[in-house]
């Protein structure tokens, strides 16, 4: 089974909390979401809820935009 095409957002947000030095669970309480759902979203397996989204940016300063994949030609 090949793996969903990860968004620019979900790389981004993988790459902060590798740079802050944070487990994703610290990210997930930031969030007030799971484990889980933090892995799912770094490994572009979910996308994050517009509101996850806006979130996601008060926190790391990820463009909301960042979040839509690319079609794939």
């Amino acid at each position: 089974m090949s793996q969903p095409s990860r968004s620019e957002g979900a790389k981004a947000l993988q790459h902060w909390r590798v740079e802050k030095g944070f487990e994703r669970s610290q990210v997930a309480a930031m969030l007030g979401c799971s484990y889980e759902t933090v892995r799912f979203l770094e490994r572009g397996e979910r996308q994050p809820s517009e509101i996850l989204q806006k979130l996601i940016a008060s926190i790391t300063g990820i463009d909301t935009s960042l979040w839509s994949l690319t079609e794939a030609a």
